[in-house]
């Protein structure tokens, strides 16, 4: 059955995982919190956070920019945090709280707290999916612009990613409002209906695959 994803809550994705892990060992009492399941926990919660705060500044950009949440992408659980569809563009928007911590980039380095994670790789390949799907469901070209947005304590970045952005969230409106208008109105229209459709993301490549046949 198909579900309009434009209903879909900041973090929905998250909080039905929350839901799912039911009362913490803390909750019931007795537990240590070095309980993997608490760790967990906190974990999904702090995300929730750091996507729900990228959504209210979504909320101010204006009416000629459309979000969808939580796009689920396969039958895993992946999803998108945040899909944005503007005449100045299509984004990708991949939330990373990491409040009271330092996040520190360097092309396709990125460091948290002297750890590396994988957060370029990982939102580069979510944008050039978007864009293959996007593009082969509306009938044009269609490219995603893979962003990630950090919260952090300290916050630097000595070289930008290839094809990612990364962008403090404090900046993120006055980085989007300065985008170039790459689409028209219409155009805007038939990406936002096209994405807000969940039977466009959870295709089969057998599905793919005979439709591109006929």
């Amino acid at each position: 059955m198909c579900a309009d994803l434009a209903n879909n809550r900041p973090g929905e994705s998250i909080k039905k995982l929350i839901d799912e892990l039911g009362p913490t060992p803390l909750d019931r009492g007795g537990a240590t919190q070095r309980c993997p399941e608490v760790f967990d926990e906190r974990a999904l919660r702090k995300g929730l956070e750091g996507e729900e705060k990228v959504a209210h500044r979504l909320a101010f950009l204006g009416s000629e920019w459309l979000s969808i949440h939580s796009i689920p992408v396969n039958a895993s659980g992946t999803d998108v945090d945040h899909l944005l569809i503007a005449p100045a563009g299509v984004f990708t928007l991949n939330a990373k709280n990491h409040g009271g911590q330092s996040v520190w980039v360097a092309g396709d380095v990125f460091m948290v707290n002297g750890f590396k994670e994988d957060y370029v790789a990982c939102s580069r390949a979510e944008g050039a999916r978007v864009s293959r799907t996007l593009t082969r469901e509306c009938g044009f070209d269609v490219e995603a612009e893979p962003v990630i947005v950090v919260l952090a304590e300290n916050f630097c970045v000595k070289e930008d990613p290839r094809g990612v952005h990364v962008i403090e969230l404090e900046l993120l409106r006055f980085w989007l409002k300065r985008r170039p208008v790459i689409y028209t109105p219409s155009e805007v229209t038939t990406i936002f209906e096209t994405a807000r459709d969940s039977a466009v993301w959870l295709k089969s490549p057998e599905q793919v695959g005979v439709e591109a046949a006929r």
